[in-house]
């Protein structure tokens, strides 16, 4: 391993910290970090929930925290902190984005399990649709794919 010459990263940056001080044009690696998320009241909590149609139970299972945690936020017991409040800010902007993985693995199963029941009635399975899970803006009427009954079990109590 190669030694650091740290006197002289240093004084390079010191000189580099200079020259941008006084207007120089430095090439200085910078960044800026965003302002921290602001508080959400429990109404908008419940807000963001009901806009994705969901129970606490499957909102908590949404945004990884317990069903009890999102009980306690929309009673005003406790307040949302750090990564969960970030998160909390983002979904009220954009709900659907909290969705996206739940609909992409949902219509992951469904192409599969599509493309086999296809392939066994020898028909062509090169392009799939699934207008159900189509992304749009608005969320009001879509259906939640966390409540959908599962379709195995459906089958197997009918067989009963």
């Amino acid at each position: 391993m190669a030694k650091r010459k740290l006197f002289d990263e240093l004084r390079l940056a010191l000189g580099n910290s200079l020259a941008y001080e006084s207007d120089k044009v430095v090439d200085l690696r910078t960044t800026e970090i965003p302002a921290p998320a602001k508080r959400i009241t429990p109404s908008q909590i419940k807000e963001i929930r009901l806009a994705l149609h969901a129970s606490q139970a499957t909102f908590a299972k949404l945004i990884n925290v317990s069903a009890n945690t999102v009980e306690s936020w929309e009673q005003g017991l406790r307040q949302p902190r750090h990564a969960a409040l970030k998160l909390l800010s983002i979904a009220q902007m954009h709900p659907q984005v909290l969705l996206e993985e739940v609909l992409d693995q949902s219509q992951s199963a469904k192409s599969r399990s599509h493309a086999q029941e296809q392939h066994s009635h020898g028909q062509d399975t090169s392009v799939l649709h699934f207008p159900q899970f189509a992304r749009r803006g608005s969320l009001d009427p879509a259906p939640n794919p966390l409540d959908e009954p599962n379709k195995e079990n459906q089958h197997a109590e009918e067989d009963r």
